[in-house]
């Protein structure tokens, strides 16, 4: 009988140590975590490096914090086989996201629904869950992310777990990037002479060329959240000001002209990208 497993994602752990081991930087916005290849990729290394490819993935499990919702959280709600929960984020600090990873690493412990728990995190507050798991005969696996330097992880916690598995900056490194830096913007050509449309052919010509869970992320920000993110917003604004200039707008004119442009550019890309194919049938 296949070894039934989950995973279970603690995501300020890993921006923070992942993106210190990938990009020397742990701040959120210094960094772009693609979930949708990693999410897999993590699962595979369980089953692979642990369970010998025995194994059978119930779900993922991903815990962050949040002021309010994001469209990172929607794309990574809609990967599947992923359970997303989220806490609250106050002051910078996630709080409450200990005890939902406590609460689901217990609820499957005691339903038998799981024999083994891969947990990626460092926070000493999961130590008692991982305990009372093992006392339901669950194998917890500790999922920790190769320092530099130092340590990340909480001594105890490393302790009560069955096993430590660290993954190294190899691993993960396929899956960090600094955000929008693929393609680089100086290599992207935008010829109109109308707000407007310059914002539009910004999209045309950025946002389509975008690896594809950044490219949802971006999509989802402007056509869902009403905001594009600030890099892309200050690289339109660059652009467009010079037109604003020649052609005597006021900029905030031609600011808010060439934003309605990306949007509807944007919206355009989101259409493209739900269209069905051309049927294969007979």
């Amino acid at each position: 009988m296949a070894d039934r497993y989950c995973v279970f994602i603690d995501a300020g752990y890993l921006y923070k140590a992942g993106g210190f081991a990938c990009l020397g930087v742990s701040d959120r916005a210094s960094q772009f975590l693609d979930a949708g290849t990693f999410v897999p990729a993590l699962s595979k290394y369980c089953n692979d490096q642990v369970l010998d490819g025995s194994g059978s993935l119930l779900r993922t499990y991903w815990y962050d914090g949040a002021e309010r919702d994001t469209a990172d959280h929607e794309a990574i709600g809609l990967l599947p086989r992923v359970k997303l929960r989220i806490g609250r984020l106050i002051a910078g600090q996630q709080k409450g996201v200990d005890s939902l990873i406590l609460r689901d690493l217990m609820v499957l412990a005691e339903r038998r629904a799981i024999s083994t728990a891969f947990l990626l995190g460092g926070d000493e507050d999961l130590r008692e869950g991982v305990r009372e798991a093992q006392d339901f005969g669950v194998e917890v696996v500790l999922l920790g992310i190769e320092p530099p330097t130092g340590s990340n992880l909480s001594d105890t916690l490393v302790m009560e777990a069955d096993e430590l598995r660290l993954i190294n900056e190899q691993v993960l490194r396929p899956h960090f990037w600094a955000p929008f830096s693929r393609p680089p913007f100086e290599a992207i050509e935008t010829h109109a002479t109308d707000p407007y449309e310059l914002g539009k052919e910004f999209a045309f010509s950025y946002v389509s060329e975008l690896p594809g869970f950044e490219r949802t992320v971006v999509l989802r920000s402007v056509l869902r959240f009403k905001w594009a993110p600030r890099v892309l917003d200050s690289e339109l604004k660059r652009r467009v000001s010079p037109i604003g200039t020649v052609r005597a707008l006021p900029i905030q004119a031609a600011v808010s002209a060439a934003r309605n442009g990306f949007a509807d550019g944007c919206r355009s890309l989101a259409g493209q990208a739900e269209r069905p194919g051309p049927s294969t049938s007979s």
